[in-house]
């Protein structure tokens, strides 16, 4: 999937404008980088757009709770309301995994703190399982 489609495809799911869904995904890659493993964050990123291969993670917190993962998204983007930036994290995610692989997704679901999985609005890679 392309950066534009993935733009695109938050629009649709979110009430957000495009620049908006820019800042919404690329907030949510640079907190999944600040979470996932190092070589697991490598791997999703080969798989992603240019746009958001270079985005990297300011800290480090590989136990971060899907809650404080919720807080953080909302930190980079702006968002006041830990639910409405869970909403909006959960959305991204459901982006980017149809962006990537089924299998590199369930990589990186794997190396997560519990729950990431439950935050995914749209759970299936895109090679459709």
């Amino acid at each position: 999937m392309q950066y534009d489609e993935m733009i695109d495809t938050l629009v649709r799911r979110l009430p957000v404008g495009a620049e908006q869904a820019r800042t919404v995904l690329g907030g949510v890659v640079r907190a999944l980088g600040e979470t996932a493993r190092r070589g697991e964050m490598r791997d999703l990123r080969s798989q992603l757009p240019g746009e958001l291969k270079d985005i990297e993670a300011e800290i480090r917190e590989p136990d971060r709770s899907v809650d404080e993962f919720s807080t953080r998204v909302g930190d980079l983007t702006g968002i006041d309301d830990v639910d409405e930036a869970r909403r909006f994290a959960g959305t991204a995610l459901g982006v980017i995994s149809e962006a990537v692989s089924a299998g590199q997704l369930s990589q990186l679901l794997a190396t997560l703190p519990h729950g990431y999985a439950e935050l995914l609005s749209a759970p299936a890679g895109r090679d459709g399982s």
